[in-house]
């Protein structure tokens, strides 16, 4: 359940559930919600049609040099819906717009900083989630103490299986939480889009 790519639309159904003051219908909202599940089923399918095809080894894609083929199909449907969005002039709130494009933003660096290091993108994905609940918390004073704490806790479980199971070090584990975060607060919060 804590696999990547279904944290973009945990994210989007925690603030809906949380934040009054984000503005979205119902409509809206299921339309994101559409677009985020096709985000996470297309590349889902794809990655196990390449573990397959031996295209990649594994489904967690564990083999450094094998993540970018992954990364840019995930990142292809990012931006695609981003577009679809964009050009379409829905009228979202700008948090809504930063928040996609930090998922953008961060896997593109996730793909620079695989040229030098492996980093944990699962760590990544908590990371950015506890960074847009912190920004979304900054802009709308939602008082989200025990909700982050809980999702903490469940980012630092999920950092000591990664490293117990020897997919990562705590480095990377580390370093993809910090990414993470790091990217998607300072994105969101200062609702950088293009």
């Amino acid at each position: 359940m804590l696999h990547p790519l279904w944290m973009p639309l945990f994210t989007l159904l925690i603030l809906y559930s949380i934040d009054p003051f984000l503005g979205l219908s119902q409509g809206q909202f299921k339309f994101l919600g559409v677009l985020l599940l096709i985000c996470i089923l297309a590349p889902g399918i794809s990655i196990l049609v390449m573990v397959k095809r031996k295209i990649v080894s594994d489904i967690e894609v564990s083999n450094k040099s094998e993540r970018y083929v992954p990364f840019f199909l995930v990142l292809f449907y990012y931006i695609l819906t981003y577009g679809f969005l964009r050009w379409n002039h829905l009228h979202l709130p700008k948090a809504i717009y930063a928040l996609l494009f930090s998922l953008i933003v961060s896997l593109i660096i996730a793909m620079l900083v695989n040229l030098q290091t492996k980093v944990s993108i699962h760590l990544m994905a908590m990371g950015g989630v506890a960074g847009a609940l912190l920004a979304f918390n900054q802009m709308h004073l939602l008082g989200i103490g025990f909700f982050m704490g809980f999702w903490l806790l469940l980012s630092a479980l999920l950092a000591w299986s990664r490293i117990y199971q020897g997919l990562h070090t705590t480095k990377q584990v580390y370093l993809g939480f910090s990414l993470g975060f790091l990217i998607h607060f300072g994105v969101i919060s200062y609702q950088y889009f293009l």
